[in-house]
């Protein structure tokens, strides 16, 4: 067999099994060999013959805009029909794909009866899957469907996630752990993970741990994985479940076990926020900030915004503390809010005037008498 007939065989074979890319690629492959004169150029039957197969191979599924103009150069008299029933099916696929996602978005309200439109539109779907907005589409749908083993199989993307519940996360979760095997890939994979379950956790109802256990099960089983974004997330779902308890124990880990990341200021800025939001004593939350002094973590600005949380009499000493030894301020809009105009309203004009005495250390050109005004009160 000549090279010109190898190539067009091997195009012709991959365009009945519906491997554009690979049809596409073996046609470039022949023009490559082409300029450099190792094989003949197409002939008119080579393009029929390509053709007839890409018009079987497009019954199951299409070939995406790419691989279609690319195969349609080679095409000849084949490549204005190619080029029709792809834009036809371009627009039917799309609106497959929003049909899928209107029945998901039914079916995650609540509204049952959806279900078997849902379960036919995904079989539909599944037939002529030729895009990756329709291969997501019913992804999604399975998902709502609760196959969350066939959603991963259908589009293994962490997309997902953000529509799963207590009961297809765990599936799903396996399927993104075993697909994402790179350790930058890992690592967003656990983290995302971690984020869904804190999501759940939040809406969770009193007294389940589910979500947490499998939390904890996610970050231990995967360490190696796991980052300070996926440590500050398995933290938060863990205050959300009111098992701190177990968070300690995490926090304890991260700052002395190598096999564990290091804390980070946002850590323990999550840390600092539920201290705060759960009125423990100002010492409790000053403790907290030692631990990241003693890390050698500088505190950002969302740990300083985290202590805006405390009550007037603990916010600016706090405040005030973590600036004269890092140098850091709080987001200044936040401060004002927090420190100054809320204070102004409840007619605590002197804690207002020591909070702008502090915000002139933070930014001395700053100027909050205008604040002070529209309340009727004097700064100085």
């Amino acid at each position: 067999m000549g090279a010109r007939s190898a190539f067009v065989a091997a195009a012709r074979q991959h365009a009945m099994e519906a491997n554009w890319r690979g049809c596409a690629r073996s046609l470039l492959r022949w023009r490559s060999a082409v300029n450099r004169g190792e094989a003949a150029r197409a002939r008119p039957c080579d393009g029929r013959v390509v053709g007839a197969a890409v018009a079987r191979g497009c019954l199951p599924r299409l070939p995406d805009a790419a691989a279609t103009q690319r195969i349609a150069e080679y095409l000849g008299e084949g490549r204005a029909a190619l080029l029709d029933r792809a834009r036809g099916a371009e627009a039917e696929t799309h609106a497959l794909a929003a049909r899928c996602l209107e029945v998901a978005a039914a079916l995650e309200g609540g509204d049952d009866g959806a279900r078997r439109a849902g379960a036919e539109l995904a079989q539909r779907a599944g037939d002529q899957v030729a895009t990756k907005a329709l291969a997501k589409a019913r992804a999604r749908l399975l998902l709502a469907l609760g196959d969350a083993e066939a959603a991963a199989a259908c589009h293994a993307s962490m997309e997902l996630l953000q529509f799963a519940d207590q009961i297809t996360i765990r599936p799903l979760a396996s399927r993104l752990l075993a697909v994402k095997a790179s350790q930058r890939r890992g690592e967003d994979v656990v983290t995302n993970i971690l984020r869904a379950c804190r999501r759940l956790a939040r809406v969770a109802r009193p007294g389940d741990a589910g979500v947490a256990d499998f939390a904890m099960d996610v970050a231990e089983n995967h360490l190696e994985r796991l980052n300070h974004l996926g440590a500050g997330a398995l933290l938060e779902v863990l205050f959300a479940s009111d098992r701190r308890r177990d968070a300690a124990f995490v926090l304890n880990r991260l700052r002395t076990e190598d096999t564990w990341p290091k804390p980070t200021a946002e850590v323990f800025g999550i840390v600092v926020r539920d201290l705060i939001l759960r009125g423990e004593p100002a010492e409790v939350v000053e403790d907290a900030l030692v631990h990241m002094a003693n890390d050698a973590v500088a505190p950002t600005p969302r740990v300083l915004d985290a202590c805006l949380a405390a009550p007037h009499a603990v916010q600016l000493s706090l405040i005030q503390r973590l600036h004269a030894l890092s140098g850091a301020r709080p987001s200044y809009d936040l401060f004002v809010e927090r420190c100054v105009s809320t204070n102004l309203a409840e007619g605590n004009g002197d804690e207002a005037r020591r909070a702008a005495y502090v915000l002139e250390q933070m930014w001395p050109d700053a100027d909050v008498s205008s604040v002070f005004e529209e309340y009727g009160e004097e700064l100085y």
